[in-house]
Order: structure tokens, then sequence, then C-alpha cells
């Protein structure tokens, strides 16, 4: 049943952020019926991401016609992928979403994430620096100003807000975080969502959000990426979740 739903979710998501599709109830009905029709090659071909590389250094910008394309175009229609990363262009979206919502058995869109976590062809202050400000707002803005330019390239996911507690200065990704106060990244954390997500996800200018990581990876001893980490119940509850709890709580897609 968690995988079924896992894969109802995962469906619905790409729906609800496709400008093809209505909204969040239209979504639910086409879930039901989706999962209805699918095979188990394609329920298992949903929960398959694809990491792409940059086509412009394998055929020269010529986005049709080339193996590399028709490979992958070829993996789309028979339904063994649900998301990529790293698609590089507009030009590359285009073909691969129109493979999907035209080309294979079922029309299901794809999602393309994208770690976007301060700008996309506009760069801001890295989110360790702008939450110094104390203005959630200011995130609000410039998440909602960078989703726009994102989905002018084809994205549609974006793997932020980064809502790990960091209190190591050693650790090499304290960049990404909001820093050490979990009140302050709960704060963050919504208008964060609010400006990825905005009213309506799929009006062609918003993106899913995505609250990362796993709650506590930012509480690795020693600074270490990956590293072990012990962490109490209160240290959990009163600490560590608050930022995934405020982003639940403003919706967050993923």
């Amino acid at each position: 049943m968690k995988h079924l739903n896992t894969l109802s979710i995962s469906v619905g998501i790409a729906l609800v952020v496709s400008p093809s599709f209505a909204g969040p109830g239209e979504a639910g009905d086409r879930v039901t019926s989706l999962l209805g029709r699918m095979t188990l090659e394609e329920k298992v071909g949903q929960l398959c991401q694809r990491v792409t590389q940059d086509l412009s250094l394998v055929n020269g910008g010529d986005m049709e016609g080339r193996a590399f394309d028709n490979a992958i175009v070829d993996v789309i229609r028979r339904g063994e992928v649900g998301t990529f990363v790293g698609v590089p262009g507009p030009e590359a979206h285009n073909l691969y979403q129109k493979a999907a919502v035209e080309g294979s058995r079922l029309g299901i869109p794809l999602m393309f994430g994208r770690g976007y976590v301060h700008g996309c062809h506009v760069t801001f202050p890295i989110p360790l620096a702008q939450s110094c400000s104390w203005e959630p707002e200011l995130f609000r803005r410039t998440c909602e100003f960078t989703a726009a330019e994102a989905r002018g390239e084809g994205v549609n996911w974006f793997f932020a807000p980064m809502l790990d507690i960091a209190r190591d200065a050693r650790w090499g990704r304290i960049a990404e975080s909001l820093g050490m106060d979990p009140f302050l990244a709960s704060r963050i954390a919504a208008d964060v969502v609010r400006g990825c997500q905005g009213a309506d996800p799929s009006d062609g200018r918003h993106v899913a959000a995505c609250a990362k990581h796993f709650v506590g990876y930012g509480a690795g001893e020693g600074g270490r990426d990956y590293n072990g980490a012990e962490i109490g119940d209160d240290l959990l509850h009163n600490v560590y979740l608050p930022p995934f709890k405020a982003a639940i709580e403003a919706s967050v897609m993923t």
C-alpha cells in the first residue's frame, strides 16, 4: 500500500504542475483512472528518475535526430521514466515532455527537477546570507522570481527549500542552509514554499517545491557530510523537525 500511495502522489504531482490539467481536483480523478490502467512496468517506470548530461557536449545543440535523444525518447514513450534531473535547456525539455504527453500510452507528464537554491539565471545571495536578513518575505520574492525563470527553461520541480538546521560551520553544505535557528528556518520554509508554488503551480510561472533533506542530515558529527549523528527526541522535535512541519503546513508538494 505504501508503494501504491507513493505512486499516486508521484503521478498526481506531475498532473497538477502541468498546464494541460485544470488543477488538483481534476488531477485526483485522473490519478484514480490512470492507476487502474497502468501495467506493472509503467508503475515502476513512474518511480524511476533519470539524470541527463549536458547535451551540448554530445550533439552540438542539435536536439533532434541524434542517437542520444532518440534513446531517451524511446524510454519515455515506453513509460519507463517519471522524472528527470539536469535536462539542459528548453529544447530538450520540450522534446522529452512531448514524447511523454503525446507519445506514451497514457500521456502522463514528466517532472523535471533542478536544485536551484539561490537563483536560476539571475542569482541571489546564498540562503545562509539571505536568512541573516530575518525577512521571510524576501525569500518568497526571490523564490517566485527564480521559479518563473526556471519554468521558462522547462523545469517544474525545485529541490528547495533546504531545511536542514546546521550548527557546525565546518559542514560543507552549510551555505545552502538557513542557519541554526529552528524558529527562523520555519518561518522562511513557509515563504519559500509559497514563492515556489504560488497559488497555482500549473500557471506556467511556478513549480513544485521539495522540503529537503532527510531530517537531521545537517547534524553530521564533526561537520563531515553523510556522517553519523546522535539526535534525541528533544532535539528532533524542537530543532530538526519544525522547519519540515512548517513546509508541510504551507502545502509543500514533495
